[in-house]
């Protein structure tokens, strides 16, 4: 509901603003797709499209949003999230300027006949796993988005890591310290074992810095700018054979860039080895010993890049390391 007044001069207000009502569900209650000032919510709720909350909005019990997507403004505040109070489904906040905010989310995945994964509903025994997000710098107003599935990331050992994996992505540019939550439950295999692992473009790496507390149930990933698939398992044993790492080089309007020198540098190599992108602007580094850590730099004078380099622990090769020029000022 909103309040609307007119006065003797016909002058209308509304409070909360008319294209942001307060709603109170009570029962198994619908909600429709919109904006919303503020929301209260149980378990029995359902929602119909995607809604964003601009004030505050109130959980009881364990929320299945189904494919739909919960948003929520700047300075949206979530009220009673904790172990039994958490949604479940894609939870998005938006950010207007640094700060940290808990994403109160968790889920169990049910497989099915066909072996793929289905986010499952309040009637199914989910776990609160939630996300931490100090986002530490970038460009403003972003956001991020986070889902979590109940089964382990692929590209890890199997049966040596977490039950659960986070899908975490971003629109705009941020860069943030990430704390992930489990549960005991979670934990298969060794625990003390387990590395931080992201997972992007279908590949599966240890992430540099990353740092895995096993007496309180959390691990954490600094710094990070490129956002995808985190969880905390044992990564797959290096090979004896070689590897790649390759990408393209990209101006702002993704146009390939020709002739732009690029390194990499560490592991067992003696030297850098340096090489120019090609037409298409892409570049590769083959033969690159597996377990080992590698720094991919580009160099250009007439770019200029955000991340011009890039630290990888190589366990399988990476083929789509792409770095993309900032536009021009």
């Amino acid at each position: 509901y909103y309040v609307s007044a007119t006065d003797n001069a016909g002058n209308v207000t509304s409070f909360p603003d008319s294209a942001a009502p307060y709603l109170y569900t009570v029962g198994n209650a619908p909600i429709p797709a919109g904006t919303y000032s503020s929301l209260n919510l149980d378990w029995t709720s359902t929602l119909t499209g995607d809604i964003r909350i601009v004030g505050s909005v109130s959980i009881t019990g364990e929320l299945n949003l189904g494919p739909h997507k919960l948003t929520l403004g700047c300075d949206a505040v979530v009220n009673g999230a904790g172990n039994n109070n958490f949604f479940v489904g894609n939870v998005e906040k938006e950010y207007c300027s640094p700060g940290t905010f808990t994403f109160p989310v968790g889920a169990v995945v049910i497989p099915t006949a066909e072996g793929d994964d289905v986010i499952a509903g309040p009637s199914s025994i989910s776990t609160y796993t939630p996300v931490i997000a100090n986002v530490t710098s970038g460009t403003f107003p972003s956001s991020l988005l986070v889902t979590v599935y109940g089964v382990q990331v692929a590209g890890t050992v199997p049966g040596e890591g977490l039950r659960k994996y986070w899908d975490v992505s971003e629109v705009g540019d941020i860069t943030a310290d990430l704390t992930f939550q489990y549960l005991d439950a979670d934990v298969q295999g060794n625990e003390s074992s387990y590395q931080v692992i992201r997972r992007s473009g279908g590949i599966s790496n240890v992430f540099p810095g990353g740092s895995v507390d096993t007496v309180n149930n959390r691990f954490f990933a600094p710094n990070v700018s490129e956002f995808s698939e985190w969880s905390a398992a044992v990564p797959l044993s290096p090979t004896s054979a070689g590897a790649e790492i390759s990408g393209r080089v990209l101006s702002p309007q993704g146009k390939a860039l020709k002739g732009v020198m690029v390194t990499v540098s560490g592991g067992d190599l003696l030297q850098p080895v340096v090489v120019r992108t090609n037409t298409f602007g892409a570049y590769r580094f083959e033969n690159l010993k597996v377990g080992e850590t590698y720094v991919v730099q580009v160099v250009s004078g007439r770019h200029l890049f955000r991340n011009p380099s890039r630290v990888f622990n190589l366990y399988e090769s990476l083929t789509d390391e792409n770095f993309v020029a900032e536009p021009r000022r």
